[in-house]
């Protein structure tokens, strides 16, 4: 009898200690989507604030390119941007609308947003400057920022004017902005950014 009194006390001990483990279980399977989660957003936010790092350096999300390396005094380098001097040398604007912009270089100034990995850029940035340089708009006038895929720069211009393609041309008179000709353009780049400055009535 003694024999099963004390069978019936560690059979009852373990069942109570069985249900205690099952209450922790099922405990611990309702948090674990939590745990889940905050385990997600804290990974996140590590993730943007490595991004937001990396951009402030001026560092591309994109094979680690320098996004403040991507200006006009280093487009001739042949071996980092061969489809600039390509493009650039064969390139003849519209000998009329460069004369037209001549006219308003002295007042106008544009921001120019690009990426080195983007087709666009590619074709759109060389005839770009090949028109300005020759209506001998000021290099300081125009400035020319470099953006990753993410449509990020290191100087936080992208969000500011709110840039969604690339490449983008932001257009000013007298510092204020008139229009933009983005991605791509309907006749040649000199023709649209001069009908921008025609619609905004100069």
């Amino acid at each position: 009898m003694a024999n099963i009194n004390k069978l019936l006390i560690f059979v009852s001990g373990y069942c109570n200690d069985i249900m205690k483990l099952r209450k922790h279980i099922t405990v611990l399977f309702c948090l674990l989507p939590f745990i889940q989660i905050s385990g997600i957003v804290a990974s996140d936010r590590k993730s943007d604030i490595l991004i937001k790092s990396r951009i402030i350096n001026g560092i591309s999300n994109d094979s680690n390119v320098h996004l403040k390396d991507f200006v006009r005094s280093n487009l001739d380098n042949f071996k980092i941007y061969p489809w600039f001097e390509y493009a650039y040398r064969d390139y003849v604007p519209d000998a009329q609308k460069v004369d037209s912009l001549v006219l308003l270089k002295d007042h106008i100034s544009i921001i120019v947003f690009g990426g080195s990995w983007c087709g666009d850029t590619h074709e759109l940035l060389p005839k770009f400057y090949k028109a300005v340089e020759i209506a001998k708009i000021a290099p300081s006038r125009i400035t020319l920022v470099g953006v990753d895929r993410r449509k990020h720069s290191h100087d936080g211009r992208c969000w500011k004017y709110r840039i969604k393609r690339v490449p983008t041309f932001v257009l000013f008179y007298d510092g204020k902005e008139i229009g933009r000709v983005v991605e791509s353009v309907q006749i040649n780049i000199e023709s649209d950014i001069l009908n921008q400055y025609h619609k905004a009535g100069y």
